[in-house]
């Protein structure tokens, strides 16, 4: 009997540990999140001055795909607002970045702020050449109110960043 039931709890197990994370299926603590799969993946973001695909690089676990960001010095070159939330949250961002063009005279990141305000702005440096994860500091953000998101990579001269497992998560 005992081997039953650890062969069916397995089966259950393996169910969820296979579902599909889309936006409407997120745990409850994402409020975010995007890996880059598919070409309407990109139809969240708002696209500035910049290079703006889909990469068939990512890191281990991430997918397929990735977000190519490439730009110069009018920023930002990605951007999108997310929200309003129905309740506050504190939350922060995390993702698997790597830049191209290592020690360039210019940024990679991301940044997110309280709508406009830039005093309640938190960021994300992106340092490495290889796959790494980065994660933000948190931010309290009111219910209400909209949470933009900006994506830089480039400065002086033009940088050029993957990004991907993208994650807005309530802390």
């Amino acid at each position: 009997m005992k081997q039953y039931f650890l062969i069916f709890s397995l089966l259950i197990s393996s169910l969820f540990i296979s579902c599909d994370k889309s936006p409407t299926s997120l745990p409850e603590h994402f409020l975010y999140q995007n890996s880059f799969e598919t070409e309407e993946d990109l139809n969240d973001f708002d696209i500035g001055f910049a290079e703006v695909r889909r990469s068939e690089e990512a890191p281990n676990q991430g997918g397929s795909h990735s977000l190519f960001v490439s730009g110069g010095c009018i920023v930002p070159h990605l951007s999108a607002e997310l929200g309003p939330f129905t309740r506050d949250h504190t939350i922060a961002f995390s993702t698997w970045a790597r830049m191209f063009n290592e020690g360039s005279l210019g940024g990679s990141g991301l940044s997110f702020s309280i709508g406009s305000s830039s005093e309640d702005r938190r960021s994300i440096t992106v340092v490495s050449d290889e796959w790494e994860y980065y994660e933000s500091e948190p931010l309290f953000v009111p219910a209400g109110d909209l949470i933009h998101v900006n994506f830089l990579c480039g400065g002086i001269a033009e940088g050029t960043t993957l990004f991907d497992m993208i994650a807005l998560v309530s802390i």
